[in-house]
C-alpha cells in the first residue's frame, strides 16, 4: 500500500468532514485540509505540494470545483468521491453506507490502481519498474552498429495472463519486477535487456555468433524453470525464446521480424521452447559437423588494390 502523505478532503458537508477526519485516523493517513472549496485556496502551498489523495462530496461541485479537480488529476493525484449518487465523470463512488474499514479498502484499491496506470503508460526512456529501457530505445542503439555482427532475441513469458489477471496492481509491479530480474540473471555483461510489454523482453547481444545466441537462448529457457522466490512462495513459469543472427546488420526491421517471427513459432508450438530460422539452425549443425569431419578448411582470398 502507498504512502499517505496527506489528504485534500473538498468537503461541503460538515458532518461527513468529521468523518473524514475519523476515517484518516484511523488509516494512519495525514489531513492537509478538510473543508469548503471557498476556503481551499487559503491552503498553504507547501501542504498543497505533498497531497497524494483528494476526497469530495457529492456537493463538491460547480465550475471552481472541476477546475481544482481537474488540476489534481493533471499532477497524478488520486480524486475519489464519498457520496451515494454518481459523482464526477471518472471519479469512483465510495457509498458511505460502508464502514470505515470498507471505505479504507476501497480508497486503497483507487490508489494502488492510479499507481499502476501512472507506472505502465507513462513513457520515460526506462520502464519505472523493471529499469529497463523500452524496446525502441533498444533498437535504436542496435541500429547504429550496422554492419557489425549481431543477434537479437526475443524472449515472451507463456500464459502471462494467468500470471497476472487476478493480482491487485500493486503485485502485478511486484511480479513484473520478479519476472526481470530472474530473466536477466543468466545474461552475459554484453547483452543488453529491454521491455516490450509485461510479458515480453527484446535481449541484443553485439559482437556475437549463431552459436553465443543459441547457447543464450536454451540457457534462458532453462533459466525459466527454476521456480522465483516471491512473498513467501514461488512463482512458476516458462518461456518462449525466438531468435535471430546477421553477420553483418544490414536490416534492423528484418532482424527485429525474424526474431519475433520465431518466437510466434516457438509459442504457437505450446511453449517452453526456443525457436530460430531455419538457415541458422542448418549453419549451427553443420559447422560442427563439417570440423569434426576435417572438411572445413580457411581459404585466402588476395585482394589487390589499384
Amino acid at each position: 500500500m502507498p504512502v499517505i502523505v496527506n489528504i485534500f478532503a473538498l468537503i461541503e458537508d460538515a458532518s461527513l468532514t468529521d468523518r473524514v477526519i475519523e476515517i484518516a485516523t484511523q488509516a494512519g493517513w495525514t489531513t492537509g485540509y478538510a473543508g469548503s472549496r471557498e476556503k481551499a485556496p487559503e491552503i498553504p502551498p507547501a501542504v498543497d505540494l505533498c497531497i497524494d489523495l483528494c476526497i469530495i462530496d457529492e456537493a463538491a461541485d460547480g465550475a471552481d470545483a472541476e477546475q481544482m479537480i481537474a488540476q489534481m488529476q493533471e499532477r497524478g493525484l488520486t480524486v475519489v468521491c464519498l457520496g451515494e449518487t454518481t459523482g464526477p465523470a471518472g471519479i469512483t463512488t465510495i457509498s458511505l453506507l460502508n464502514s470505515n474499514a470498507a471505505i479504507i479498502d476501497a480508497i486503497t484499491t483507487e490508489l494502488n490502481v492510479n499507481r499502476f496506470q501512472r507506472q505502465f503508460f507513462t513513457q520515460t526512456d526506462a520502464e519505472p519498474i523493471t529499469k529497463l529501457p523500452h524496446h525502441p530505445e533498444l533498437l535504436q542503439k542496435m541500429d547504429a552498429h550496422r554492419g557489425q555482427a549481431m543477434g537479437l532475441l526475443v524472449v515472451q513469458v507463456d500464459h502471462a495472463q494467468h500470471l497476472y489477471n487476478n493480482l491487485d496492481p500493486v503485485s502485478k509491479t511486484d511480479v513484473l519486477g520478479s519476472l526481470a530480474d530472474h530473466l536477466q540473471l543468466c545474461l552475459p555483461h554484453s547483452a543488453e535487456m529491454a521491455i516490450f510489454d509485461a510479458a515480453c523482453f527484446p535481449i541484443w547481444i553485439p559482437d556475437s555468433t549463431p552459436v553465443q545466441i543459441e547457447r543464450l537462448a536454451h540457457r534462458l529457457n532453462d533459466q525459466a524453470r527454476h521456480p522465483v522466490a516471491f512473498r513467501g512462495g514461488q512463482l512458476h513459469f516458462t518461456v518462449s525464446v525466438g531468435y535471430a543472427f546477421d553477420a553483418a546488420l544490414y536490416d534492423l526491421n528484418l532482424l527485429w521480424e525474424d526474431a519475433w517471427a520465431n518466437k510466434e513459432s516457438a509459442r504457437k508450438q505450446g511453449g517452453d521452447r526456443v525457436a530460430a530460422s531455419q538457415h541458422i539452425q542448418q549453419m549451427e549443425s553443420r559447422i560442427p559437423n563439417a570440423m569434426s569431419r576435417d572438411e572445413f578448411s580457411l581459404v585466402l582470398q588476395p585482394q589487390f588494390s589499384i
